[in-house]
């Protein structure tokens, strides 16, 4: 929940999720070096780790609670299982609510989780936002290989961020930051010898000596043990901290009542901080009413949160309702320290899942729907799970987080059989196709194609016939690709599949154009057209645009510039209805090469200009890059050597990697496009003659 926090002459938007921690009120040296980091004004980005139950998240909130630096602060809290795409769908909600609407523009659109990132990045630049990842472990921990190296990049991009940045991104961890990246870096001190003395009398009073524990988690954890049940859990110097900490956590479990254990050990399987609406499912599903309101009434619950193993605030209305396990807990479920009973697990998390597919908006929401299918898997539920899949894969892809569709497409097909199966592996091979795995996509493809035969899918064998096409087409191989959609029009037409047949007889007139026949093709494309004016339907309007900018390109090879720019505009007017950002760059690039061809430069620099805008919003440094180097083009045919020096010097910087962007850049990618701007620049030195080239190069820098 949100808040509004009084303490300076302006509100200020914060969001810490923050249960009340039972050692905040000690002003510790840890305490205190956060917080100097936080208020210091002399960084950017932090990364805080230490072993758990040290203290974490008591020392951050305690620093960005009383901060003065910032205009809106959200801590993210990080569980089990977590993704950083959803993570942004949450960031995104607070951002909105301060009047940031960056990343909503570009989390709907067509673009790359780097991308995505890259335009938090620029946020954390210009507006005065602190955000906290806590406990960043387990967000690396729920990625794929793909989001993982994001992740990674990510962290080394914030690492780039200037001091002076406006805003600022902390993270913390049980780990060490990723390897390579030169992020600030705090590890958090245990307690002092004498603050772990007074932290000890203030929670036992009269309970004799305080054991040699510099842990807060460890030391609340004794407290609940006898006298004789504390003697020899004095840490060992054999024992690191993490080891100290499950010893005696495992002696508490054998103390607490049977039925305080095995609430927590269920509790522990959900994994994630505790909602009303989750905790009133769980009862529902257990039949085990779990009393817990406005505050904590539970005796169970009282009891863990005596141990320190339970945390909760709520009493004051205003600051909301927050309740959890300590993480450590959770990670106790993990590695095998409880035994909670199998009945118990399922319907924790039957109850999950049905929370989440409960929660308003959850059949139009991917996260809900994403977090029920979890549960669903782990409960063993596959056939239920994969027919929940089919609600949001679909925009999982279009999205561009290949690498979460990619592991939702594998554990189903490491599930189910059938038909679900067949279709998932159709659709892993989209992935691999988009990431120009070619050879790996068609062999896939050849076996969807084989079990979708023999099943008689007819339909789904169309679709998969059109797949196998593109494959052959992005290869150049043309006659190949005519041959499949051929196969998958017939079949298509025979089946009264209309948009699979439209598909192949799109993909066909390309062909056309591509084998050098365009006025064959500008045919094909005004009959398709025709039949999509005919019967408009959802993705009518992105499939019109398509074919008005293929039009529109073959009118600009042959020179009829005011027909080219007339299919170019009616595009544009679809897309900007649409919202569709990544078609809408497609056509401002399309109309700018119209104007240049027309020797219009101020118009097609003025396109560009709003290309580059776009290309901004996406976070799509790459296109941001080479909008850069197609002015330096047109500055150059017109002369203007100065200008074009500045294009494409300032091409080259987007993907420069030692920038924030080109941090999160795949090398792949941006090397072909680094290369044609070296070779732009060898160019120019060459026409400008050396000395000149230099004096400009100096020139640009001073100013």
């Amino acid at each position: 929940m949100n808040e509004y926090l009084e303490g300076s002459d302006e509100k200020k938007l914060v969001s810490l999720e923050a249960p009340s921690c039972i050692h905040g009120f000690l002003r510790t040296e840890a305490i205190l070096e956060v917080a100097g980091f936080i208020n210091g004004r002399n960084f950017s980005a932090l990364w805080i780790d230490a072993p758990a139950g040290r203290g974490k998240t008591t020392a951050v909130i305690d620093a960005l609670s009383s901060s003065k630096r910032f205009g809106a602060i959200k801590r993210i809290v990080c569980y089990r299982g977590m993704r950083i795409e959803e993570a942004l769908y949450w960031l995104n909600d607070f951002l909105l609510q301060h009047g940031i609407e960056d990343i909503d523009k570009v989390l709907g659109q067509r673009s790359r989780l780097d991308a995505k990132l890259s335009v938090l990045l620029n946020v954390l630049a210009a507006q005065s936002v602190a955000v906290c990842f806590d406990d960043f472990h387990y967000l690396e921990a729920g990625c794929g290989e793909d989001s993982q190296r994001s992740l990674e990049a990510f962290v080394s991009a914030c690492s780039r961020l200037a001091d002076d940045a406006a805003g600022s991104i902390i993270f913390t961890s049980t780990k060490k930051p990723p390897t390579g990246a030169s992020i600030n870096r705090l590890e958090l001190a245990e307690l002092t010898a004498a603050e772990a003395k007074e932290y000890w009398e203030t929670i036992t009073p009269r309970c004799g000596d305080s054991p040699a524990s510099r842990s807060p988690l460890v030391l609340q954890l004794l407290s609940k043990l006898g006298p004789s049940e504390r003697e020899g859990r004095a840490p060992s110097p054999e024992l690191d901290t993490g080891e100290e900490l499950e010893t005696v956590y495992t002696k508490v479990l054998e103390i607490l009542h049977p039925a305080t254990r095995e609430l927590l050990e269920t509790l522990a399987e959900f994994g994630r901080p505790l909602t009303r609406g989750f905790m009133k499912s769980l009862s529902e599903s257990l039949e085990d009413e779990v009393g817990i309101g406005s505050e904590n009434t539970d005796e169970r619950l009282l009891e863990l949160e005596e141990c320190g193993l339970f945390q909760m605030s709520g009493g004051d209305a205003s600051a909301g309702w927050h309740c959890q396990l300590h993480p450590f807990v959770n990670d106790a479920a993990c590695q095998g320290f409880h035994s909670p009973a199998p009945e118990r697990i399922r319907a924790l998390r039957t109850a999950a899942a049905n929370y989440y597919l409960r929660l308003p908006g959850s059949g139009k929401n991917t996260w809900s729907m994403l977090n029920a299918r979890d549960f669903l898997m782990r409960s063993g539920d596959y056939e239920e799970a994969s027919q929940l899949q089919k609600c949001f894969i679909e925009d999982l892809l279009r999205l561009g987080y290949h690498g979460l569709a990619k592991k939702v497409l594998l554990e189903t097909i490491e599930t189910t059989a059938g038909n679900i199966r067949t279709v998932s592996l159709g659709n892993l091979a989209i992935i691999h196709k988009n990431e120009n795995q070619y050879e790996k996509a068609l062999d896939i493809y050849r076996q969807v194609r084989r079990e979708l035969e023999e099943s008689g899918d007819r339909a789904n064998l169309a679709r998969v016939l059109h797949q196998i096409g593109n494959i052959h087409y992005l290869r150049k191989e043309l006659d190949t690709a005519a041959e499949h959609y051929e196969e998958s029009g017939k079949l298509a037409h025979e089946l009264g599949e209309e948009s699979i047949w439209l598909a192949t007889r799109i993909q066909l007139a390309n062909v056309l154009y591509q084998s050098g026949r365009e006025e064959d093709a500008l045919e094909s494309y005004r009959e398709i057209v025709a039949r999509l004016q005919e019967s408009p339907a959802d993705k009518g309007a992105s499939l019109l645009a398509s074919m008005k900018v293929q039009i529109g390109q073959i009118h600009q090879k042959a020179k009829r510039f005011l027909e080219a720019e007339a299919e170019f505009s009616g595009a544009e007017e679809l897309v900007r209805a649409s919202d569709d950002k990544r078609s809408l760059l497609k056509v401002l690039r399309a109309r700018a090469m119209v104007a240049r061809e027309r020797r219009a430069y101020e118009e097609g620099l003025s396109l560009y200009d709003e290309a580059e805008k776009t290309a901004a919003v996406l976070g799509d440094v790459l296109e941001l890059s080479t909008c850069h180097l197609l002015m330096g083009d047109l500055e150059r045919e017109r002369i203007q050597l100065g200008a074009a020096l500045r294009r494409y010097t300032s091409a080259r910087a987007f993907l420069e990697e030692n920038t924030p962007p080109g941090q999160l850049q795949n090398a792949s990618l941006s090397r072909p496009v680094v290369s044609v701007i070296e070779s732009r620049l060898e160019e120019l030195e060459k026409l400008m003659g050396p000395a000149s080239y230099q004096r400009a190069l100096a020139a640009q820098e001073k100013d």
